[in-house]
């Protein structure tokens, strides 16, 4: 059975969404929505590992851009691989949670249950091996392929009431478009760390979560708790931090070209930002290979100082962007 297409996805440390990326960068569509989405941040209630998030579309939406998504309820072991092979035949892509104390080679092999997204793109007969996409424990998006075996062991140790995969379907015809109102709105939640009171589907934030740039506060805490060996190391979401600096300085470019003209001081400033927080991760990468303490106490002072510039340069463009939104709407209504 040939694999169906998939790409490296824009964001690839997003464990909610990375992998339903992967599948609509095949699309051909302009991406130009994207940059409506990818920019408030939130912190899961999980207090054993820093679980930092992306807000996906499908949160924000209730669907996902260029996809159709549906859910399929599992029968026994051997029904659930003929369900996904069913899917992959009819050219659906399947995307399935699972448990990485049972995949060899995974960081929490039997150790820790830890469950996670994956997308199945294709499924080799000889080896009965399907081939799978999904970002990682740690940060990177890869491809491989995993045992049926491992999958149904996975599967098998699912609650009942979570028995179920989604199929997901490429639908070009949908619409989607930048719109800089949306942006405005979502700045201003990440700014004010505040939950969108827009959000279609709740990822389940209840109890030690948080929002936005407090997030900053949250990733103190994971240091200091990781200096006191309280909590598992982990770099993904600092790595999360330098994507989400990294859509941030394609977004302001994007704006440039549409000819939102920004200051030089916020354009630079999030380039500034954005090295700062590549700095930030590759200082929590050394740590893990050498433990001292030293990295942990610059890695806390990065985080103050992108704190307080970020919170500066998005103060600047809020003010900035509605003023030229005004003008430009102006303009429009003059002709």
């Amino acid at each position: 059975m040939p694999n169906l297409p998939i790409k490296y996805p824009m964001v690839n440390s997003s464990m909610n969404s990375s992998h339903l990326l992967s599948v609509v960068e095949v699309c051909s569509r302009k991406m130009d929505w994207l940059h409506n989405h990818y920019i408030h941040l939130y912190l899961g209630a999980n207090m054993d590992v820093m679980d930092l998030e992306f807000l996906s579309p499908e949160q924000s939406l209730g669907h996902f851009p260029y996809l159709n998504l549906k859910e399929i309820r599992l029968g026994p072991e051997r029904v659930a691989v003929k369900q996904i092979l069913d899917c992959l035949a009819e050219k659906e892509y399947v995307e399935v949670s699972l448990d990485e104390f049972y995949i060899e080679g995974k960081h929490y092999f039997n150790k820790v249950h830890f469950e996670r997204n994956f997308m199945i793109y294709g499924y080799d007969d000889l080896s009965h091996t399907f081939s799978i996409a999904g970002s990682d424990y740690d940060k990177i998006f890869e491809f491989h392929e995993l045992p049926a075996d491992q999958i149904i062991s996975s599967l098998r140790a699912h609650a009942f009431e979570r028995r179920s995969i989604r199929s997901v379907r490429l639908n070009e015809a949908d619409k989607m478009h930048f719109e800089p109102t949306t942006l405005i709105a979502s700045l201003a939640d990440y700014y004010y760390s505040r939950q969108p009171e827009t959000m279609v589907t709740c990822p389940g934030t209840d109890g030690g979560s948080c929002w936005g740039m407090k997030v900053y506060g949250a990733l103190l805490d994971y240091l200091d708790r990781l200096a006191r060996n309280e909590i598992f190391y982990c770099v993904r979401p600092f790595h999360l931090l330098w994507e989400h600096k990294k859509c941030m300085v394609n977004r302001l470019g994007y704006l440039s070209q549409c000819g939102y003209n920004l200051s030089d001081f916020i354009m630079k400033g999030y380039e500034d930002i954005y090295e700062t927080t590549l700095i930030l991760r590759n200082i929590l990468v050394k740590y893990h290979l050498e433990p001292d303490l030293n990295l942990l106490r610059i890695a806390a002072r990065t985080v103050e100082s992108i704190d307080v510039q970020e919170r500066a340069l998005l103060s600047a463009l809020l003010k900035e962007f509605s003023t030229v939104i005004s003008k430009i709407e102006e303009k429009e209504n003059s002709r």
